[in-house]
Order: C-alpha cells, then structure tokens, then sequence
C-alpha cells in the first residue's frame, strides 16, 4: 500500500493481519497529508476504500462510529480478531496474552464476561469443535476459560529462556535435573472376589436414575484413556487429564465422595468400595 495513492487502500476483511495492517497505512497517508487529527476526514476515506465482507460489516455499523476513525478504527479491532486454531503450547499462550492485553486496552480485565466474549470468535478447525464441546459455564468465563485452554492445549508450551544466575563454586554439588513426562493409561477397578478386570468407561450412563454418571467396564475399546504429567524421579500425578474429547466437554478428572450415598454407590460399580489401581 502506498501512503501517497489512496487509491490502493483497501481492505476486505480477511483476518487481524490484514486490518493492522490497512490501519496503519491509513495512518501513515493521513499523516502524510496533514490530515493525521482530523477525525471526520480519515473516516470519509475509509469509507471509500472498504470492499467484499467488511462493506457488509461497515454498512451495519451505527453513523457514529461510520463518521469517526477513532471509533471505527477500535471496532474494526474488535471485528477481526485473531484466530486461534490450537496447533501447539504456544499459540495457546499468544492467544490467551492477546485476549488479556485488549481487555486491559479497554479496562475490562476484571469483568469476567467481557474477555470471554472476546475469545468466542477467535477460535477456527479444532479448537472451535472443542470450545463447543465445553460447558456453557465454562465458555462465559474468561478464568475458566483460558484455564482449559492450557489444559487443552498448553502440554507442548516450552519454558522461556533462564534469568542469569551467579556462577556456582566448582565444590557445590550440581542440582538433579527433572524431567517432566506426560504418561497415558486408563484407570482400573478392581472388585473383591472377582477375577475379571474393570475400567472407567468412556460410555456414560443413559439410566434416568443416574444420567450421565461414568460407569466402569470391562470391554477396553470402551476404556476412558487418560493422561497426567508425572516429574522424575517422582510419580505423583499433578492433574488426571481426558485427552481427546472422549467425554465432550470434559477435560479433566475429578471425584467425588458422598457417603450419604453409599447404597446407590454399591448399585452403581456393582460391588463395594471399588479400588483404583496404576
């Protein structure tokens, strides 16, 4: 885009690069022109220079905002937003730092809702199959919400570089190195007096008394699969993760005990007191 020819100024609305990129050519011309203040001139210019989708989007804008570059220019911002697709750790941590800055950029980094609303139509491909998956409480949160995405999707994030540190004397001994390892397997259940082999079921229960309890099976396609960080040389898991949306709208393990509810406790695993095992 040249800044001297405002004839090729133009934007059609693709994505976030594009729209940063038409502001700031905007600007630069403007500024060229001894036009960069004056509010009402950028916005006739704009006017002209606006074709395919983003027409239709900057034709059911207010005549307020149409007539002044301030306004337009921060709706336009909020329109094309960045797309967040789920491919690595990283993206996950862009995503999440640019949803967090331009809730501060307007003072809503304590409401909740705001940046949660922001982020629902940022996401594309797989990650948009698995933001609908989830819950609506979860959705309409932003706390909750950037939560699962780094449970989702921050296993690959790589920690930023070391701050310097002073040299150690040659006569200290040298700290261990931990590893972190992600492991995988199911969870079995083992009932007394029986031989056979249980395991959380991927497959909840469609009984009315009980609807969507997790039940156990003994068939492993129907296993639930999870995973959980474990740091050598320790073997303590930090969180259970559901990998893959085997239960939609799920993304981790909990349990719950209520001994209120013993009975239907013993109907439910059919045996008492079910013992997980590794």
């Amino acid at each position: 885009m040249s800044r001297e020819d405002p004839s090729n100024l133009e934007f059609r609305g693709r994505d976030l690069k594009e729209c940063e990129q038409f502001i700031s050519a905007v600007n630069k011309h403007a500024r060229a022109q001894g036009r960069l203040r004056d509010d009402q001139w950028i916005a006739d210019l704009v006017a002209v220079c606006i074709a395919g989708d983003a027409m239709l989007w900057w034709s059911a804008l207010n005549e307020e905002t149409q007539g002044s570059w301030r306004l337009l220019q921060t709706a336009m911002l909020l329109r094309y937003r960045l797309q967040f697709a789920g491919s690595s750790g990283a993206e996950a941590e862009n995503f999440v730092h640019w949803v967090r800055q331009r809730a501060l950029d307007v003072g809503k980094h304590n409401d909740p809702h705001w940046p949660a609303e922001l982020a629902a139509g940022c996401f594309v491909g797989s990650a948009l199959r698995w933001y609908t998956s989830l819950d609506l409480r979860i959705r309409g949160d932003w706390d909750s919400l950037q939560q699962a995405i780094f449970v989702r999707y921050g296993q690959n994030i790589q920690d930023g570089p070391s701050l310097p540190t002073l040299p150690t004397p040659a006569s200290a001994a040298a700290a261990p190195i931990l590893h972190r390892r992600r492991v995988r397997g199911r969870i079995q259940v083992k009932r007394e007096d029986d031989s056979r082999i249980y395991y959380l079921s991927k497959v909840l229960c469609t009984d009315p008394r009980y609807p969507g309890r997790v039940m156990v099976t003994n068939r492993d396609v129907e296993a639930l699969e999870v995973e959980h960080e474990a740091l050598d040389p320790f073997d303590d898991p930090l969180t259970i993760l559901i990998p893959d949306n085997q239960l939609p709208g799920c993304d981790a393990l909990g349990m719950q005990w209520s001994l209120a509810d013993t009975a239907a406790t013993f109907k439910f695993v059919d045996g008492p007191y079910p013992k997980l095992s590794d």
